[in-house]
């Protein structure tokens, strides 16, 4: 990222008045970045640079009167704002893309020891924000239920494989075992500042509305909002989903027996909106392998936190996660 912005920084420094500003040496050096000097270092270089030259300038600009004698010449306003918003926009980028690419790694951990995981973080995603969307949920809301779908199971790489991937019914301990997942996941997420707000999702998503749910038994709207719309995309997917100790069951099955548990597991006013949206849902996405969903939520990441680029130059950011040949979306 941070080599496209410097190549877009000197476009748009070529075009401005700056040309005749900065010094030779200035012009110089954004023109061509040494090899031997890593683009983070080149950039913040640069940045000091231009403020230093830019400051010199208005300095003399100020001492130096117009023909009239009346009004000092200074810079055009512009100048400065483009290469400010360039730097910002090149800082942003680069610090979301290593933060997008954290979230893909700790998902991928999972993914790893859990079969159908992938498809599942992908597909609970894409549930969880149209939920969301149709609730007219705000940017910041949204984007935290985004990280918090793609991590909500993040904490099973503290389970033990044993219990984790035992194909028959678990025992009481065994359950007991699994159930620290959330807590493990609060653990691992808590103290990344860019990730604590992924929290109400991984600790609570397994809360219910009556109040029977883990780990804190909470009831109704004391359940953060992220959490009870996540429950819902969470519950629908392993429903709807095959996985090796159990057949997919059908759609209409499956909304019966979610509002057969308003009131009981989920928040009858979210379920209400989720049943409106999910035929079309179901149906568009389950039939997805795995490169298409990947390319889904990769849109859904581009729109709700403003990253810019297309999807395939998202794609070249952020990391495929999907294999190369694995088209079979199970």
């Amino acid at each position: 990222m941070l080599e496209a912005t410097i190549r877009s920084l000197q476009e748009r420094i070529k075009d401005s008045r700056l040309k005749e500003i900065l010094s030779a040496e200035l012009t110089d050096l954004l023109a061509t970045r040494p090899a031997a000097v890593p683009p983070d270092e080149f950039i913040t270089a640069a940045a000091v640079l231009i403020v230093r030259e830019l400051k010199s300038e208005m300095i003399k600009n100020g001492e130096r009167l117009t023909p009239d004698q009346t009004a000092p010449r200074s810079p055009a306003p512009l100048d400065c704002e483009t290469i400010i918003n360039g730097l910002l926009i090149g800082m942003h980028h680069d610090l979301l893309e290593s933060n997008l690419q954290m979230v893909k790694a700790l998902g991928s951990a999972i993914a790893e020891r859990d079969y159908g995981t992938r498809e599942h973080n992908y597909r609970v995603t894409i549930y969880s924000v149209q939920l969301a969307e149709q609730m007219d949920l705000a940017a910041e809301q949204i984007r935290a239920l985004i990280k918090g779908s793609f991590l909500h199971d993040i904490g099973k790489v503290g389970i033990r494989d044993k219990t984790l991937l035992k194909p028959g019914g678990l025992t009481e301990r065994e359950y007991e075992d699994v159930k620290r997942h959330v807590s493990v996941g609060k653990q691992i997420i808590e103290n990344v500042r860019w990730l604590e707000d992924a929290v109400d999702v991984i600790l609570y998503h397994h809360e219910k509305w009556d109040g029977s749910g883990y780990p804190d038994g909470r009831v109704g709207e004391d359940i953060p909002l992220a959490a009870r719309i996540f429950s819902i995309a969470d519950v629908f997917d392993a429903l709807t989903s095959e996985r090796p100790y159990k057949r997919a069951v059908s759609y209409a099955d499956t909304i019966a027996t979610m509002t057969a548990e308003q009131n009981i597991r989920f928040d009858p006013r979210l379920l209400d909106q989720f049943v409106k949206i999910s035929k079309d849902l179901y149906e568009k996405t389950l039939p997805m392998d795995l490169e298409e969903l990947e390319d889904t939520v990769l849109g859904i990441i581009n729109r709700h936190f403003q990253f810019g680029p297309t999807v395939d130059d998202l794609r070249d950011s952020f990391g495929s996660i999907a294999r190369p040949g694995n088209n079979s979306g199970t």
